[in-house]
């Protein structure tokens, strides 16, 4: 922020950003083998070829205010992508264990740059500022900016993405799945319909989740009915058949949040009939995944997207197959 408090614009930079490229070939075996025999393999095609869906000249608007909760002001970091215009967004929310975290930088970003997002990176309240559940609102609050900001920014807010990491992946689950519950309603005005959620082993079940740590209750505070709300605050409990299509990535091996929380969840949204993906790394951690875990992830995520109605990387609609199948979070 400048001295006025406006948004401070990073000048364009022309770059071809990094993780897509690095991939590449990877990509391309990845994808080959994915789409063997399954009548797709034109469009991944697409996919891959030329500069997927960005041509990684980007500009930043750092620390915008979205809200002021109790006079704190939050903020976002966009990333605008100036390949299309209007582009699709991502709507990142970190992870932490909710009592830490902070917006990563761009170039943490550059994947999905290159696939052609907008990406506006969300920072909400710590379990240590406000317990639960003020990050929830915040996220919700969030969302909505970028709803009453689109047209300003160039972004197309009928593609709008979803995506939170571990704790972060809870929240953004629990901020659009549970509508207009009152709870979760801090007045910032309506949230804009979401295209595809993006899941990256997240917890889904909080009252289920028993980690070490500690941070569930350090999230939810000294509360006589902490299990009760515990439950409620569970993402799981608000899935219904108009909710967004779901992509859900999740390491087998992950010792911190359980895999068995993103297969409960997986199995739950595909009874009822919503497009859903699990994406398995077969001996995955909690994140910290290979370049080619990475990019199998990449892939499989870009068809998702693109058989769901967001034109990422190649722009073009495609039919999507359904794979079927650190510290705090």
């Amino acid at each position: 922020m400048n001295a006025r408090g406006a948004p401070v614009l990073r000048q364009p930079l022309l770059r071809q950003t990094g993780a897509w490229w690095r991939h590449r070939a990877t990509w391309a075996s990845v994808c080959a083998a994915l789409l063997l025999g399954s009548g797709i393999a034109s469009d991944c095609a697409v996919a891959l070829a030329g500069e997927g869906g960005g041509t990684g000249r980007t500009e930043t608007f750092a620390d915008i205010e979205y809200a002021r909760p109790g006079g704190r002001a939050l903020r976002v970091d966009l990333h605008r992508n100036l390949a299309a215009r209007p582009s699709p967004v991502l709507v990142h929310v970190h992870g932490g264990g909710w009592s830490r975290g902070a917006r990563p930088p761009r170039k943490a970003f550059a994947s999905a740059l290159a696939m052609g997002f907008s990406v506006v990176a969300v920072e909400y309240r710590l379990a240590g500022e406000a317990h639960a559940p003020a990050a929830v609102r915040d996220v919700r609050c969030a969302l909505a900016w970028v709803g009453r900001h689109a047209v300003r920014y160039g972004l197309d807010a009928s593609r709008i993405v979803v995506e939170g990491v571990s704790a972060g992946a809870h929240l953004a689950l629990l901020a659009v799945l549970a509508g207009d519950d009152p709870e979760f309603d801090a007045g910032c005005g309506p949230v804009p319909p979401v295209a595809v959620l993006i899941d990256r082993f997240g917890i889904a079940d909080v009252q289920a989740w028993r980690p070490a740590s500690g941070a569930v209750a350090r999230w939810i505070g000294p509360r006589a009915d902490a299990a009760d709300y515990a439950a409620r605050l569970s993402p799981i409990r608000y899935l219904h058949r108009a909710m967004p299509p779901l992509f859900i990535v999740h390491g087998d091996a992950d010792p911190v949040v359980p895999f068995a929380q993103s297969r409960r969840l997986h199995d739950a949204v595909r009874a009822l009939g919503v497009p859903v993906a699990l994406q398995v790394v077969a001996g995955g951690g909690h994140g910290g995944f290979t370049n080619a875990q990475a990019a199998a992830i990449d892939a499989a995520l870009c068809l998702f997207l693109r058989g769901h109605g967001v034109p990422a990387c190649g722009g073009r609609p495609a039919r999507s197959p359904d794979p079927g199948k650190g510290g705090d979070p």
